[in-house]
């Protein structure tokens, strides 16, 4: 049989004709003359933005200036064939229409009949410029079809070539669309079935396929993969091909550059892409044009694609079909040239290689009796999440395709599973990176096993450069190295390296509080993130298959269910956890394995862990440890540390997870999340809280583990160390107070005191205190018993409220002219402190003058009344509370004066009250006649 002429086509994209009509025309003549210098195309493909934003003067120029000439060029023999991109959208028609409603309310609009495409109608002004343009091609309005797209089976040259046509814009409406696309899954579909019966099929779209939502993009890439599509594109404005998988099944991406968007001297080369078929040998054969500014021409783009599929001693590229590729009929026809010996990569401390071998040697058959302990949610380590008892969730094989599929990215890609604590993530991790190995045998796992394991660029870049080979670093707890991964992916990209990829896994929480942020992640291509929240009908039918295995002791409560009503139960369950924080999975699992027999879980928990001691010779025992972790887990309040931990259980730092953290996490007892510790689910936490409030039979004071974890942080911090939520720990006394916890709110405060006796916030807080709880005697003690605190004005203030409170208000005088002047705080008072001051020191006054009617202190209740009224910024009741003070002293003849006369009066006030004090003070609180007001003065404008 004599062997066929190939097909040939020219691919182009995005003109963005209107944004430059001098410039676009000379383009659209230089892409003129260039087809006619060439051998006819049997197709031209358009893939979208013909216009810059969407109206008709853009339309009419591209077809009479490039469209119709076009047709002169390649006869009207040759399908032109186009779809529209996000410019050909006018933004301005249906502005109140956006997507977000339509995926809301409109489930039926991607459907491919009249239902649906009624729904699209509503949107269909959008593309009205678009849609008359296109009928210079075909009369047929596929935008306005049942159909939702193109689709046509055309012989050539003795096949039968499918053409899909997509319109990937259905849903673009602003400069925020990326992930937030889709031609809609159903017509894609549709469309592929319709040309079932095609030889090779080819689909056009204007955008890349990780611009569609993320629920959308696998369908589609699977829909893509088991018909061994050719994708066409454009949208990115540069040219590339890509092999891609999906389900399992190769199919390629080609994508054009841009067409025209500047002129010469700006960003982005305008090109093309020529491609011919060779059917007999299952080849498609590609030229990258771009335009060569200094020689004015069009000049083969040698960067495009990968020289792995360079023809030899040719200009062009060729790629086996993905039909021949999965067949393994062909292969690049290039031969690679001899390389050196690569050099063995050692894993470097904390990280270990994962290969098909590697997988071989774990024990991935524990014993009944630690499966069970896993169902109630026991950490797993490697050998017990790859057992095949634990069942496999729907996302860790769709993180395994779309990490292999990245080989046909062309850069590496960071694969993130979220979730909170509880919630399936390390399981599903670890078994991502198995299905990974084991599916590709291609593939090599650098996984961190070590906390304190470093991510270093240096060993990066030597990780081995193979051909088809391909490396995941994988690491659990990635808020950690969140920094680095974030750098190195760039660098990699530099590089070239495409070969590298990485697979992380996080709490929701610990992840946004890096420093890098969620923009940022963003903003770098091949970012994915997967979040874990809950089960659906699928995963939980694994579920509870694997639970049915161990009859009663799997099933738990759910044992007089049938297997469907057990499934709809845990899904409800998984449903109805409102926190975010806690693992909805966990969650579902401890409510319906146990029920009311959960607490009785919880107390032989307890039982187990009593007496087990940690370090030979400390005192201190697992149930101490768990106690210390439930305290504050049953709180809602997540900052406890392993440092602060360690330190309140005198272990040291480096051996906190080997023996406390491991054995608590096989008991199904505890979890770490980077430097934060927790219970393995908040229901655990408090019901352990509830066991150890009523009961006697463990030796631990649930009050005293707060005190112990306060103080330990707070001693940590006055050493020198960096404490997580250093205010958390500081004012966790006001949470207790909030509940009626009185006695341990003041314990709290009075334990900080203990340890900084001259940190002013801690002692004023204190105060504070017992003056809420209605022990104005004990909040004086406070002040009374203090020693010369730290540079703090709060603090005199504060004691002066107390004494004023007590009847004692020459001193309440005294102490609030220290807050005001210039040795108590290298800073002078500003303006919230001076009307604060001002405002204590005028009531005192006020009340010192009813009780010895001495004019001196109405004299100094109607100065500090004024002042006060000249600064700035004072809100409603300061105001009136100046204002009171002014007019009280007004009606007993004191008017107002001059600035420093009346400040003048306020030292005159002091040094009265300072004279008739109920009592004395420590001899370091200055003497009033000592005091000076510079600052006052200065911030009061007295010269």
């Amino acid at each position: 049989m004599p062997q066929r002429t190939p097909i040939r086509w020219l691919h182009l994209s995005d003109f963005h004709t209107g944004r430059d009509d001098h410039g676009q025309r000379r383009l659209f003549q230089s892409i003129l003359n260039h087809i006619a210098d060439r051998e006819p195309p049997d197709f031209v493909f358009i893939t979208g933005d013909i216009a810059q934003d969407g109206l008709s003067a853009g339309y009419d120029r591209f077809g009479e200036e490039f469209l119709l000439p076009l047709v002169e060029k390649v006869g009207k023999n040759c399908p032109i064939l186009m779809v529209p991109g996000n410019h050909d959208v006018n933004r301005n028609e249906c502005e109140f229409v956006s997507r977000a409603v339509i995926r809301r309310k409109s489930p039926e609009f991607f459907d491919p009949m009249e239902k649906g495409l009624s729904k699209r109608r509503q949107i269909l002004p959008r593309f009205a410029a678009y849609r008359d343009h296109a009928k210079l091609l075909d009369e047929k309005d596929w935008l306005e079809s049942e159909s939702g797209c193109f689709a046509r089976i055309l012989p050539c040259r003795g096949i039968k070539l499918g053409l899909l046509g997509l319109n990937t814009a259905w849903f673009s409406e602003d400069d925020d669309d990326q992930r937030q696309l889709t031609p809609g899954k159903p017509i894609v579909e549709a469309g592929l079935e319709a040309i079932t019966q095609a030889d090779l099929k080819i689909v056009l779209g204007h955008h890349p396929l990780n611009w569609f939502l993320p629920e959308n993009e696998e369908p589609i890439r699977a829909l893509f993969g088991q018909h061994f599509v050719l994708y066409l594109h454009g949208h990115l404005h540069k040219t590339g091909a890509r092999f891609k998988v999906g389900a399992g099944h190769p199919f390629l991406t080609l994508q054009s550059g841009v067409a025209f968007q500047a002129r010469e001297d700006e960003k982005w080369v305008s090109g093309l892409l020529w491609a011919e078929l060779d059917w007999d040998a299952r080849e498609l054969a590609v030229e990258p044009y771009q335009w060569n500014k200094g020689h004015q021409e069009w000049a083969l783009d040698g960067g495009a694609f990968p020289e792995t599929y360079r023809e030899s001693g040719a200009a062009r590229w060729v790629f086996p079909l993905p039909g021949a590729l999965a067949a393994g009929l062909s292969h690049p026809t290039k031969s690679a040239p001899a390389k050196p010996p690569v050099k063995r990569f050692k894993a470097p401390p904390g990280w270990e290689i994962v290969d098909r071998a590697y997988l071989a040697s774990l024990d991935t058959n524990p014993d009944e009796a630690v499966i069970l302990s896993y169902f109630d949610g026991r950490q797993p380590n490697l050998g017990l999440a790859l057992c095949p008892r634990i069942p496999r969730r729907a996302v860790v094989g769709q993180l395994a395709e779309r990490i292999v599929a990245a080989t046909g990215d062309g850069q590496p890609t960071v694969n993130m599973l979220l979730g909170a604590g509880g919630e399936g993530k390390s399981t599903a991790f670890l078994q991502t990176m198995e299905a990974v190995v084991q599916g590709d045998a291609a593939w090599r796992v650098l996984y961190r096993r070590g906390e304190a394991a470093e991510l270093s660029r240096k060993w990066v870049d030597e990780l081995p450069q193979e051909d088809g080979q391909c490396w995941l670093i994988a690491s659990d707890d990635a808020d950690l190295i969140a920094q680095d991964v974030y750098h190195l992916v760039s660098g990699l990209r530099l590089k070239d390296r495409s070969d590298v990829h990485f697979l992380l896994c996080a709490r929701h929480t610990e992840w946004r509080d890096t420093k890098i942020l969620q923009t940022s992640w963003a903003r770098v291509p091949g970012y994915h993130e997967e979040p874990l929240r809950g089960l659906d009908e699928e995963d939980a039918a694994r579920i509870v298959a694997a639970w049915e295995k161990y009859q009663d002791k799997g099933l738990g409560r759910l044992a007089e269910f049938s297997r469907e009503e057990a499934v709809k139960e845990l899904v409800a369950a998984s449903r109805s956890e409102t926190s975010q924080d806690e693992g909805a999975f966990l969650g579902a699992l401890l409510r319906l394995r146990l029920g009311d027999e959960f607490k009785g879980h919880v107390k032989k928990l307890l039982d187990r862990l009593n007496g087990r001691e940690i370090p030979p010779g400390n005192r201190n025992t697992l149930l101490d440890a768990f106690a210390y972790i439930a305290a504050m887990h049953a709180e809602n309040k997540p900052f406890l540390s392993k440092l602060v931990l360690a330190h309140a259980l005198r272990v040291e730092p480096r051996e906190l997870r080997t023996k406390v953290l491991w054995p608590l996490g096989e008991e199904a007892a505890a979890d770490v999340a980077g430097e934060m510790v927790f219970t393995r689910h908040r229901a655990i936490a408090e019901a352990a809280l509830d066991i150890l409030k009523n009961t006697t039979q463990y030796p631990i004071e649930p009050d005293e583990l707060y005190v112990d974890l306060v103080r330990t942080a707070e001693e940590l911090y006055g050493k020198g160390h960096f404490i997580i939520s250093l205010g958390e720990w500081r004012y966790l006394s006001d949470r207790f107070f909030e509940k009626g916890e009185q006695a341990l709110a003041i314990k709290l405060a009075q334990s900080l005191v203990r340890v900084d006796p001259t940190h002013s916030h801690v002692r004023v807080k204190l105060s504070q205190l017992f003056r809420r709880a209605g022990q104005p005697e004990q909040s004086l003690r406070v002040f009374r018993a203090a020693p010369r605190p730290d540079d703090n004005r709060a603090f005199f203030h504060e004691w002066a409220t107390v004494e004023g409170n007590q009847g004692n208000h020459a001193l309440a005088v005294w102490l609030d002219a220290v807050a005001l002047a210039d040795d108590t705080a290298r800073r002078p008072p500003d303006n919230r402190q001076a009307a604060m001051y001002l405002a204590g020191f005028a009531f005192a006054c006020r009340e010192l003058f009813g009780g010895y009617n001495k004019p001196v202190f109405i004299a100094g209740c109607g100065a500090a009344g004024q002042l006060g009224l000249s600064l700035p910024n004072l809100d409603t009741r300061a105001k009136n509370y100046f204002l009171e003070y002014k007019k009280i002293a007004h009606a007993h003849g004191i008017t107002d004066v001059e600035p420093p006369t009346a400040l003048g009066r306020i030292r005159d006030a002091a040094i009265a009250a300072y004279t008739q004090r109920e009592g004395d003070l420590q001899e370091w609180v200055q003497p009033a006649p000592d005091l000076t007001f510079q600052g006052l003065e200065s911030l009061l404008g007295i010269g």
